[in-house]
């Protein structure tokens, strides 16, 4: 499986990075083609939540729902995809503290995205 990187320094505050990324409202903030998404579950997020995703890939209608099985503020996060295109992946973003900004990766089946710069 091909893998690939990108870069980027996130000047925030770990917990603010957490926070915005792990936030499925937020996801047409930062993840293009997502046109909604949304928590399907109630109560304190952690694993079990259950959110859904709603957009376009490539051209096609994508929608997704997914599960949280790992729950770890501020540091990492992962997911099952329980439906869409993307089902039975798992989904995995970790944050770590590098002197020079925060550096956040994202693993999901199609390879590696990492976002800041490590020293």
């Amino acid at each position: 499986m091909d893998a690939f990187t990108v870069t980027t320094l996130i000047d925030r505050p770990q917990q603010e990075v957490f926070d915005l990324m792990s936030d499925p409202s937020n996801f047409p903030q930062w993840q293009r083609g997502t046109e909604s998404a949304g928590w399907d579950s109630e109560g304190p997020v952690g694993v079990g939540s259950i959110f859904h995703v709603e957009g376009r890939l490539l051209g096609k209608k994508l929608v997704m729902d997914a599960e949280i099985t790992q729950w770890d503020p501020p540091t990492s996060r992962g997911m099952n995809a329980s439906s869409g295109p993307m089902e039975g992946a798992l989904l995995k973003g970790e944050s770590l503290k590098w002197c020079h900004g925060l550096a956040l990766t994202l693993s999901h089946p199609f390879g590696t995205i990492c976002y800041g710069k490590q020293p």
